[in-house]
C-alpha cells in the first residue's frame, strides 16, 4: 500500500503527539484538583491522533478491503462512543474542579484549554453519532433486503412462482432489482412483424442489437411503455432486470396490472395490483 499521509496530515499528528507529551509530562502539576481532568486532556488528544490515522487509511484507494471494513467497525462502534463518553466525562470533573477546588491549575491556567478540547470533542461525538446512525440504518436495510432475497430463492427452488410475483409486487425496492421469471418472460406478447405504413412511421431498430426488424421477425412489445425488441435480445435482459431497458419501466407492474384478473390465482395467470393489495374476503 502506498503512502497515504499528507504534509498537513503530518503535522497534525506531531501537534497531537506534542501535546500528549506536554500533558504526559505535567501530569502532577493536577495533584491539587479534586478531578483527574488530566486523563480527559490525554485521552481526546489520544482519540484525535487515532481518529486522524484511520480517516487518513480510509482515504487510500489501494487498502485491502478487510482491513477498510474492520477499520470502519472501529471507527463506528469504538472511536464514536468514546466521542460521546469523553466531553460528558471531562465536563463533570472540569465543573467539579471549579466548584470543588478552584485554585488548581485546571481551573486556574488551563480552563480555556480544557473547555475547547470538550467542545471539540463534543461536535466530532455529534457528527460521527449520526454518520454512525446512517451507517447502521443502512446495515439494517442491507440485512432486511438479504433476509427477503433468501426467501425469493427458497420460492424460486419450490417453485412457487404464483406468491414470488406477489411479494415482489408488494416490496417495491426488490420488486426493481429482480428479474423476471422465466413464466413471467412467456406473458410476453409475442408478434410478427409486418412492413406497413404504422410500422414505418415508427422505430423500427431493436435497441439492444441495433438491427431492423425485417417483415416475419418474432418481435416482442413490452407492457406499457410499448418498447420493442428481438425475443432473443430482451430475454437475457429480463432475466437479469425487470426494469425496460429504454425506459426503465417495471415490466413486472405492467404484466399484472394487464393481464386478467383471477380470484383463485391460478398458475400461468395474475391478478390485478390492487387486488393483490387488497385481497377478496372468503
Amino acid at each position: 500500500m502506498r503512502w497515504p499521509f499528507t504534509k498537513c496530515d503530518i503535522i497534525y499528528l506531531c501537534l497531537l503527539l506534542y501535546y500528549i507529551l506536554f500533558n504526559l509530562a505535567r501530569w502532577s502539576t493536577y495533584s491539587t484538583c479534586e478531578a483527574p481532568v488530566q486523563i480527559f486532556l490525554v485521552a481526546a488528544q489520544l482519540t484525535f491522533f487515532v481518529m486522524i490515522i484511520c480517516l487518513t487509511l480510509l482515504k487510500a484507494a489501494d487498502l485491502p478491503d478487510t482491513a477498510r471494513k474492520w477499520i470502519t467497525y472501529a471507527i463506528h462502534w469504538i472511536m464514536n462512543p468514546i466521542c460521546v463518553y469523553l466531553p460528558i466525562q471531562g465536563a463533570i470533573w472540569q465543573i467539579k474542579n471549579i466548584y470543588k477546588s478552584p485554585s488548581c491549575p485546571a481551573v486556574k491556567l488551563f480552563s480555556f484549554s480544557i473547555w475547547t478540547w470538550i467542545f471539540c470533542v463534543f461536535v466530532v461525538g455529534i457528527l460521527f453519532s449520526y454518520i454512525s446512525y446512517l451507517k447502521a440504518k443502512h446495515w439494517w436495510r442491507i440485512y432486511l433486503f438479504r433476509r427477503r432475497m433468501l426467501n425469493l430463492n427458497h420460492m424460486v427452488a419450490n417453485g412457487d412462482y404464483d406468491r414470488l410475483s406477489e411479494l415482489l409486487l408488494s416490496e417495491g425496492d426488490i420488486n426493481d432489482k429482480v428479474g423476471l421469471m422465466p413464466s413471467d418472460i412467456e406473458k410476453l406478447e409475442k408478434k410478427e412483424y409486418q412492413q406497413n405504413l404504422s410500422n414505418l412511421l415508427q422505430e423500427n431498430t431493436c435497441p439492444i442489437c441495433y438491427e431492423d426488424f425485417k417483415p416475419g421477425d418474432q418481435t416482442v412489445a413490452l407492457p406499457k411503455c410499448d418498447h420493442t425488441f428481438h425475443p432473443e435480445c430482451v430475454t437475457g435482459w429480463l432475466l437479469k432486470s425487470p426494469l425496460c431497458p429504454m425506459c426503465r419501466g417495471n415490466v413486472r407492474n405492467g404484466l399484472y396490472n394487464l393481464t386478467p384478473q383471477t380470484a383463485q390465482g391460478q398458475n400461468g395467470q395474475y391478478r390485478a395490483l390492487e387486488d393483490l393489495e387488497n385481497p377478496p374476503v372468503n
